[in-house]
């Protein structure tokens, strides 16, 4: 089925040569002091490169081929719930189980510790299958991201 990460010329492009990662990863990684995290930045990097591949065959296994009958079946509402049609629920369970959502967040705080700018190229990745699956993405790991920002007040 391919692959919406290494089959777009643009995204590898912007991986390997249009991002700082050594800037990135210093300020991610804070150091290389966690026991669970990378111990370099290429091993860093190596790491975010594997999130990006596996959200690109994820994309490309799980949602591109099912975006016509999501864009067929629609969210109903029943008591003031979203109740949404099987695939997309099955969609959003998978992304759940492959904790996209806590992308950013410490790895103190069961996250991946990923820098935001791995969080946007893998909405990017899911945005170019479906933007409604994107956009759940996004909000998700926006309310993990803001809940960590504004607690540490």
């Amino acid at each position: 089925m391919g692959n919406f990460f290494k089959d777009n010329a643009d995204l590898s492009f912007y991986f390997d040569s249009g991002i700082d990662w050594e800037k990135l990863v210093e300020v991610t990684e804070r150091g290389f002091l966690s026991k669970d995290g990378p111990k370099s930045t290429a091993e860093a990097v190596e790491l975010y490169r594997d999130v990006a591949d596996l959200v690109g065959q994820f994309v490309a296994d799980e949602i591109a081929p099912h975006v016509a009958q999501l864009d067929r079946e629609k969210v109903s509402f029943a008591d003031g719930e979203a109740i949404h049609p099987p695939r997309l629920e099955q969609i959003y369970a998978q992304l759940r189980a492959m904790e996209l959502h806590a992308m950013c967040l410490p790895r103190e705080l069961g996250g991946m510790n990923s820098p935001l700018m791995l969080y946007f190229l893998t909405s990017e990745i899911i945005g170019r299958a479906d933007v409604s699956v994107m956009a759940h993405h996004g909000f998700h790991g926006g309310m993990a991201a803001a809940m960590l920002f504004f607690s540490i007040r």
